[in-house]
């Protein structure tokens, strides 16, 4: 099963890459890639210190769980990938997604209650908490966001899976709303009648701003004309929440005026 999945996965890392270079997102087909992939996820584990066990294990048994720590590494990155490119703040998008928005929110949830700790503390705890980042429904309080997802277009048809296999690669993607698969023109007619899926279209790295102790803007930015680097004092820009102090060295400089500004 592991090998079937990892090939499976693999061409999902080439779909998604494909998707995200497109000039426009397709909404559809990274919706249909993170609810088939979702499946793949194994719960949180804790890390061995904590849970008081340190069996010693064969290595065969070693080189089997290295193989699947691997494999649960690669598929929650492309989980993170796909998720921070749909748009959550957008209840139809929710709905798109609520088998995998659900069961990806319960395997968080039952390792903190299991664990009584918070999820980023489990082992690959730094993803696993990007990937609950991912999953958060914007605007909404903790207490309210399992809610949301119950209750969002309860009243539109026809609706998604009401159950959701966690464990099987050809999970179904959707279902009509008496449990029968769809396939082929059902499928399309599905995708007719239902809201488009908003889609986010996050800027290549290149184009990122860098902010440590000082701040770089990208290199699109620093190419405008208009744009420029003081080699003087800089100016010290304060975080009104954290507090957190970067230096300044780049400032818009009007053409004419020749006055400059951050």
């Amino acid at each position: 099963e592991s090998f079937e999945k990892t090939k499976l996965l693999a061409a999902m890392e080439v779909a998604l890459e494909k998707l995200l270079a497109a000039s426009e997102l397709d909404g559809k087909a990274l919706r249909d890639l993170v609810l088939k992939v979702a499946g793949w996820l194994s719960p949180p584990s804790a890390k061995l210190g904590d849970s008081g066990l340190n069996v010693p294990m064969h290595e065969d048994e070693d080189v089997t769980r290295t193989l699947h720590l691997e494999l649960q590494r690669r598929i929650r990155k492309l989980l993170i990938r796909a998720l921070r490119h749909l748009d959550l703040s957008d209840a139809a998008t929710i709905q798109a997604l609520k088998p995998a928005l659900e069961y990806l929110s319960d395997l968080v949830k039952g390792f903190e209650a299991k664990h009584s700790c918070d999820v980023a503390s489990a082992c690959a705890g730094k993803q696993w908490d990007r990937l609950r980042q991912a999953i958060t429904i914007p605007g909404e309080p903790e207490s309210h966001r399992s809610l949301e997802l119950s209750q969002v277009h309860e009243k539109s048809t026809p609706t998604l899976a009401r159950s959701y296999s966690a464990r099987s690669p050809s999970t179904v993607l959707s279902q009509q709303e008496q449990g029968r698969p769809l396939t082929g023109k059902d499928q399309d007619r599905q995708d007719q009648q239902q809201p488009a899926i908003r889609t986010r279209k996050l800027s290549p790295k290149h184009e990122w701003a860098v902010v440590k102790d000082s701040y770089e803007p990208s290199q699109r930015v620093k190419a405008l004309p208009a744009v420029v680097r003081c080699e003087g004092a800089p100016l010290k820009l304060q975080c009104s929440e954290c507090k957190h102090v970067v230096d300044a060295h780049w400032y818009f400089e009007h053409p004419r005026s020749k006055v400059r500004k951050i």
